[in-house]
């Protein structure tokens, strides 16, 4: 029995729409051996009022790359505006508009089908336990990091920071902590050393695409993986000190 698939994620015509982007791709050059239904749930960002957000990433960026953000923002939205941009949800029966997340949404999303996988790509919410119990659902994350090594926000950044050479997407169980649950895939591929921050997020965001189509691929054809457990850590957002730490070691951020 095929399974119905909600996306649980947030506007962003930068980073989220190249995910979906690439495995709108994907589905449609590499068709699955079974026709899944799709809808997205597209949500609200993170918690907190516009200026707050705009001084966080000011104070992150700095002026210049802050403007150069903006930029490359406002040019994504015009692309889509223009529908010069790959649409990047054909692939999706449903896009619903939703302010907030309540167990109901799912109830109602998970009972015409006879199971439900819940995929978070950047889901600016925290799941409840009792969203979690939802009947005849299982709940998965994609994070743009090997774990448990790097938890939390802004993977990439802390990878770079920290001199890896080869980064890693993961998909794993959701659980009522962040970034806790049972490890599922996971990819690596090469960082090199001339990538910007920038360009390692778009990287990261297609070899995610990648990996969800090999998981729903091998859910299909009923087969399993096996993973070695690794040594945990969590990152917060970073500090000032940790963004200029960044730029002495020649990172960059596009």
């Amino acid at each position: 029995m095929k399974p119905s698939i909600v996306f649980l994620t947030q506007s962003d015509p930068i980073y989220i729409d190249t995910f979906f982007e690439e495995f709108s791709l994907l589905l449609k050059s590499y068709p699955l051996s079974t026709n899944l239904d799709y809808t997205v749930l597209n949500l609200p960002g993170f918690s907190e009022n516009l200026s707050k957000r705009i001084r966080r990433f000011f104070s992150f960026y700095g002026p210049i790359d802050f403007l150069t953000l903006l930029a490359k923002y406002f040019q994504a939205k015009i692309l889509v505006s223009l529908g010069l941009k790959e649409n990047c949800f054909a692939f999706a029966s449903n896009f619903l508009n939703v302010t907030s997340l309540g167990f109901s949404i799912f109830a109602d999303l998970s009972a015409p089908s006879d199971s439900t996988i819940f995929i978070s790509v950047s889901c600016p919410n925290i799941l409840s336990k009792s969203i979690l119990q939802t009947p005849r659902s299982s709940f998965v994350n994609i994070h743009c990091a090997p774990l448990p090594r790097y938890k939390g926000m802004m993977p990439n950044f802390w990878q770079m920071l920290n001199d890896e050479v080869e980064g890693q997407v993961t998909l794993h169980e959701i659980d009522t902590s962040i970034d806790t649950g049972q490890i599922i895939d996971s990819i690596s591929f090469p960082y090199t050393l001339s990538s910007s921050l920038h360009e390692n997020m778009l990287l990261t965001k297609r070899y995610s695409a990648h990996l969800l189509y090999r998981y729903l691929h091998n859910l299909l054809d009923a087969e399993t993986a096996t993973h070695t457990p690794k040594p945990v850590s969590y990152f917060s957002f970073p500090t000032k000190t940790s963004t200029k730490l960044f730029r002495i070691n020649g990172k960059r951020f596009f």
